[in-house]
């Protein structure tokens, strides 16, 4: 059972579409080049957009969706992803769901993963410090990690 609950995770799903429809809307480029994690309303923005107005567009668009409580912008300038930093990127993201999947002391349906350019971002509900240091640690474990970045709160 998902920590955040199924109306949290409805809520959430409704908030990545409508994010999703307004990028599209406002730059198709844009909304390509903008992934979304999203748990309980905080949203992380994950990409290569063109430039700082670009990030911050992005940022202004989610932030202005209701039921967004807060948005954690890790948004980079650069180059979209060539094809096979993409299929790279897909593997750790396969690798790291598999490694969480199959460590029982760790609920691996709390967890969202995006990979970008090897860099791992992490959102989600840990039942506490522990269980975030054991995914940290699978993260780590995985060929081709460059860094990693959570947004993961620990369970009140």
């Amino acid at each position: 059972m998902q920590e955040r609950g199924i109306d949290h995770a409805i809520d959430d799903n409704k908030i990545v579409l409508e994010i999703n429809r307004r990028l599209a809307e406002k730059d198709k480029n844009l909304f390509s080049r903008v992934s979304t994690l999203i748990t309980q309303g905080r949203v992380m923005l994950i990409g290569y957009v063109a430039s700082e107005r670009d990030k911050e567009e992005a940022a202004r668009i989610a932030n202005g969706v209701p039921g967004v409580t807060r948005i954690h912008n890790e948004l980079r300038i650069g180059k979209d992803t060539s094809f096979s930093e993409s299929a790279n990127d897909s593997l750790i993201t396969s690798k790291l769901r598999g490694r969480l999947i199959g460590d029982g002391k760790i609920d691996s349906i709390n967890y969202s993963i995006k990979t970008v350019r090897g860099v791992v971002y992490l959102m989600g509900i840990a039942q506490n410090e522990a269980e975030l240091s054991r995914v940290l640690a699978q993260a780590r474990s995985v060929s081709g990690v460059r860094d990693i970045v959570s947004h993961v709160e620990v369970k009140s």
